[in-house]
């Protein structure tokens, strides 16, 4: 069943997030920005590897990067990604810390049931809350399922955020300044010594 909801006025991507967690009741919750789509059987894939592994808190896809046109110009590699699909298995803590946020938003399913309570955006996090939204998960629910197929596209088009000065900026170091102090605070110690 979809429930649609507009705001008045936009209130950004990351309210819209905890917005939509707060007020959904389905077991999985997935966002797609209004620049991005799915293609067929992402959510079919996803959620049925999801119900067959109930461990794991969150499935996500490869994506592919589109321009304004919908053209496919590539796929949104990272060095975070493996080559291989995965279920479980991964320390993802770890990897997101050495690599960044390597699961693009739209190209995940959460497991509500699993992760409800904490599946929400911090504001404190200069401009690392999707990062810090991953590492959060991944701390207390360490089991991630990655499918190295490309099923969701991600429009690259001059509106974005990150399409400005963003990268320029020092917003960027602020974010992974904070993201890493908050692991040295929140890791146990054996982890800090590996």
């Amino acid at each position: 069943r979809v429930h649609y909801v507009r705001h008045v006025q936009n209130i950004g991507s990351p309210s819209n997030f905890n917005y939509g967690c707060k007020v959904g009741t389905g077991r999985y919750f997935a966002m797609i920005s209004a620049d991005d789509f799915i293609l067929p059987g992402h959510f079919s894939n996803l959620i049925q590897k999801l119900i067959a592994n109930p461990h794991c808190a969150l499935a996500y896809s490869k994506m592919c990067q589109v321009d304004s046109h919908g053209t496919m110009i590539g796929q949104a590699g990272h060095s975070g990604n493996t080559t291989d699909s995965y279920i479980g298995g991964r320390d993802e803590e770890t990897d997101l810390l050495l690599y960044g946020v390597y699961q693009c938003l739209p190209a995940i399913i959460f497991n509500r049931a699993m992760i409800g309570d904490y599946l929400s955006f911090d504001f404190d996090t200069w401009g690392a809350s999707d990062w810090d939204l991953m590492v959060r998960i991944a701390r207390r629910h360490p089991d991630f399922i990655y499918d190295n197929r490309v099923t969701t596209c991600y429009r690259r088009h001059a509106g974005q955020y990150t399409s400005t000065n963003f990268y320029l900026s020092p917003e960027p170091l602020y974010g992974h300044m904070f993201m890493l102090e908050q692991a040295l605070v929140q890791m146990p110690p054996h982890k800090i010594a590996q």
